[in-house]
């Protein structure tokens, strides 16, 4: 606080008789008086370190330096990388440890057209979307949407597929609920009931049009595991073999179904009626299943 000021406030505090007041004010300006010691204290002496000499080797140095250097790169390196797919920025790291690293050449793959259940020969490059104009031109593929309930947003690739889809989904081939489908649609207007939680969920996949889609044409599917068979039809994956000719076959069904050509006996697995044509016990099973399943 400023002299002056200290003045006209110890002034005005006497006229106005406030001796309390002056007394805590003059308390606080009088400045305190420090106490001398007697003695000095002083700080402790800080000790000698010794010092630790430390060898530098010259060929850590020289290593260091040649890190430091980029490696040149030879051009048959730089066209492998480019068809390997390798980044730039990662092309020093691969030289430097490319004897740690196998880099092979893929061949050229060529993936097959799955329409006509299978039968077309058309093959073209892999590349996105690479047999859609194929499959809309040859095969009559498209965006066929259902028109059978209001709260079925399906879209068909195929009128073939529309077909399959309000047989199974709306129409006679259905499967009619038992007293273990606890799980109702959450439709209103679809009256089916599922047995698990997993069921019910690719149920709604179909009625919100969330299915898988292949990435090379329009064919689109609810289940993981005929997306799987579609993809063998593509690249021609072949892993069941028949015991009797040898010939391979894309998954178990067709394997079975071809077996059947072998035997002269074609009889129901069902009611076990025989029949002279493998065509006729197809036609038969579908009958069959359906009058079974009303049952259940």
């Amino acid at each position: 606080m400023e002299a002056g000021i200290q003045k006209l406030l110890v002034e005005y505090l006497r006229k106005k008789k406030r001796i309390k007041t002056l007394e805590v004010l003059c308390e606080e300006l009088i400045p305190e008086k420090k106490t001398k010691l007697s003695f000095s204290i002083q700080s402790a002496p800080k000790r000698p370190q010794p010092e630790v000499f430390i060898k530098k080797s010259s060929s850590k140095s020289k290593k260091s330096a040649a890190s430091d250097e980029k490696p040149i790169l030879p051009k048959e390196f730089k066209m492998i990388a480019k068809k390997v797919g390798l980044p730039k920025e990662h092309w020093d790291f691969f030289y430097e440890y490319r004897n740690d690293f196998k880099f092979e050449i893929k061949q050229d793959i060529k993936i097959h057209c799955t329409g006509n259940k299978g039968h077309c020969k058309f093959t073209t490059e892999v590349f996105e979307n690479c047999l859609v104009d194929h499959m809309v031109e040859s095969h009559s593929f498209g965006k066929f949407p259902c028109t059978k309930n209001v709260d079925c947003k399906f879209m068909a690739y195929s009128k073939e597929c529309l077909k399959q889809h309000i047989s199974k989904f709306h129409g006679s081939g259905r499967v009619v609920p038992t007293k273990d489908q606890r799980y109702s649609c959450k439709f209103k207007s679809c009256s089916y009931m599922a047995a698990r939680v997993s069921a019910l969920e690719i149920h709604h996949r179909v009625h919100e049009n969330r299915l898988l889609l292949c990435q090379f044409c329009n064919y689109t599917s609810n289940w993981p595991y005929d997306m799987r068979d579609h993809m063998r039809y593509h690249f021609q994956i072949k892993t069941q073999e028949c015991p009797v000719c040898n010939l391979s076959f894309i998954n178990l069904k067709a394997l079975n179904t071809h077996i059947k050509f072998h035997s002269s006996d074609f009889s129901c697995i069902h009611c076990h009626l025989s029949f002279k044509t493998v065509h006729k016990l197809n036609v038969h099973i579908i009958s069959c299943e359906r009058r079974l399943s009303k049952l259940y």
